[in-house]
């Protein structure tokens, strides 16, 4: 058991006593104790009238975790911070809720259309200043 004992899992650990102590009920799950993929993108959770919507089709130790965290009134999820990001293991937990293509799914939180519009006017611009970024690192290199 990785890392269980150290900052993320006892900052863990004393906020799910802190939501016990106003009556909550509380698991602490590990996710290194799990073997799972993770989300590969297929969307079968989100498309709307299809048989696996609401459920991600991959079928591993991580679905009975999904299945908790639907069920649950609230999630605290932690993770140590590798590279600037959470570890690995917590990014494939929340890859499991994104997609694509938001007007073929069921999206409540998200506007389509205006998700839409953000990536016609801004991801241009984006995309840019990803080629500018990509010059400045070759030519700092001496590429």
């Amino acid at each position: 058991m990785q890392a269980v004992e150290w900052n993320t899992g006892i900052l863990l650990k004393k906020a799910l006593e802190g939501a016990a102590s106003q009556g909550a009920e509380t698991e602490f799950i590990h996710l290194y104790d799990l073997n799972y993929k993770g989300c590969t993108s297929c969307f079968a959770c989100k498309m709307k009238d299809g048989k696996s919507y609401g459920k991600c089709a991959v079928r591993d130790e991580l679905t009975p975790i999904l299945r908790k965290i639907e069920e649950s009134d609230g999630i605290i999820l932690g993770s140590p911070v590798y590279f600037g990001t959470a570890s690995a293991e917590t990014l494939i937990v929340t890859d499991t809720y994104q997609f694509d293509d938001y007007s073929k799914y069921v999206a409540e939180l998200f506007d389509a259309d205006e998700k839409a519009k953000r990536r016609k006017e801004v991801f241009p611009t984006d995309c840019q200043k990803a080629f500018e970024m990509g010059a400045r690192i070759a030519q700092q290199s001496n590429i």
